[in-house]
């Protein structure tokens, strides 16, 4: 999809370059823009495959540039044309916003276990964490894993909806038991 816009985009620079040689600059631009986004089209498809992701998506932020430079075009084109232009550049920030926060949209429902504690991310904005040092017990039951806090407060985690909920709870049980804290698991095996 990437693809076929740019060739869209450079398809439109072209004529304005022969029509006018060395006179339209703005024709050059659209022709980077769209070599950039085929150059991040193509780079994305070469490296799906591979295990892991990058923090910024490249694709996303051409394409976006791409759609400040329509923007732009249509700003050019006059009044009539303006609340397009602007439609287009809400557009293209969106787009760009998207692709700086890939990395954060990728662990967006993520847990991770590890020598510091047990964090969790089930939305884009909001992350729990409890330390090993501040934990004092965990209950997990078929709905959700409570964690409690040696300083009294706690957090939750809620499975119910996770499909994997058993290996996820399978996990917490065996890290927090390893790191020789009370756990009450009251889970009913299907």
């Amino acid at each position: 999809m990437h693809l076929v816009v740019a060739f869209s985009l450079a398809q439109e620079a072209i004529p304005a370059i022969r029509a006018n040689p060395g006179s339209e600059w703005f024709a050059w631009i659209e022709i980077v823009a769209a070599a950039a986004l085929t150059v991040a089209a193509i780079r994305e498809l070469k490296f799906r495959k591979t295990e892991g992701h990058e923090s910024i998506a490249w694709t996303e932020i051409f394409a976006g540039g791409v759609l400040l430079v329509e923007a732009a075009i249509k700003w050019r084109e006059g009044p009539r044309h303006y609340p397009l232009a602007v439609a287009r550049a809400v557009a293209a920030s969106l787009v760009i916003s998207l692709g700086f926060a890939h990395s954060r949209m990728n662990q967006a429902r993520a847990l991770t276990i590890d020598d510091q504690g047990i964090r969790w991310r089930r939305r884009l904005l909001f992350a729990n964490r409890i330390d090993w040092a501040d934990l004092d017990s965990v209950s997990i039951d078929n709905r959700v894993a409570s964690f409690k806090s040696r300083s009294g407060g706690g957090a939750a985690l809620w499975l119910a909806r996770l499909e994997n909920r058993d290996e996820i709870a399978n996990a917490i049980s065996a890290a927090v038991a390893a790191h020789g804290m009370k756990v009450s698991d009251t889970r009913m095996i299907k």
